[in-house]
């Protein structure tokens, strides 16, 4: 409950339940001010911006080729580096989320030819 290490649970465990909750009290106290300050963010608000920000960058990554093909008349040759950089793109930001999360990728994602829309980011 108060998160503290061996040493500091043997030092405080004569406390009685009203110095606990007088404690808990504080520290919730505190923890308001800070998240009323901008110091913390709820972790729910931080994972719904970060899965919309996903989302849009696979959205525009996935698009960038074909939109790139028609607005710039690539060929066949030139939209096919294309692909294969905006598909490296995304195996990179995979890789490096599943690193951030502590999940690290357990082997590399293979890529198929024109499934770059199916890729599970």
């Amino acid at each position: 409950f108060r998160n503290l290490d061996e040493e500091d649970a043997n030092a405080s465990a004569g406390l009685t339940a009203k110095q606990i909750a007088e404690e808990a009290d504080a520290d919730y106290r505190y923890q308001r001010a800070a998240e009323q300050r901008g110091e913390l963010t709820r972790t729910a608000r931080v994972r719904d911006l970060f899965e919309d920000m996903l989302v849009e960058f696979r959205r525009t990554i996935t698009t960038l080729v074909d939109y790139c093909e028609m607005e710039f008349s690539l060929d066949p040759e030139e939209t096919a580096k294309l692909e294969a950089r905006c598909d490296g793109a995304l195996v990179r930001a995979r890789g490096n989320l599943e690193q951030a999360i502590g999940r690290g990728a357990a082997e590399p994602v293979a890529l198929r030819r024109g499934d770059q829309g199916e890729m599970g980011l």
